[in-house]
């Protein structure tokens, strides 16, 4: 996602696709607007998606509305035990759907309920 478009978006709100992570983290540690303890139902917070996709270099996917910036979607890389160990890392608190979008590729997708 080019820089301008970030912005652009953080500024007027829309959808955040292939968010970087790093800049993610920058909004939960600085002084924008990320909640970072704000979670989707029983999934992981913010927080721990943003730790997640720096973890193994991801992105994430999401939107900005003038309360604050959302993410449902983690995408990441990384083999089917990586993932396995993952799920049981994140004990009950994983997303509701991950997928292999691609071999090697996945998303962690939180979809229901904003809490």
């Amino acid at each position: 996602m080019p820089m301008d478009e970030i912005v652009r978006t953080l500024m007027h709100g829309g959808d955040l696709e292939n968010f970087p992570a790093e800049i993610a983290n920058g909004l939960i540690t600085g002084r924008l607007r990320i909640d970072p303890d704000k979670r989707w139902n029983d999934s992981p917070t913010f927080k721990e998606m943003v730790d997640i996709a720096l973890e193994f270099h991801g992105t994430l996917s999401g939107y900005a509305e003038p309360e604050g910036i959302v993410f449902h979607t983690v995408t990441i890389k990384a083999d089917a035990p990586t993932i396995e160990r993952l799920k049981e890392r994140l004990g009950e608190r994983y997303p509701d759907e991950i997928t292999e979008v691609s071999p090697g590729v996945w998303n962690l997708e939180s979809v229901v309920g904003l809490v």
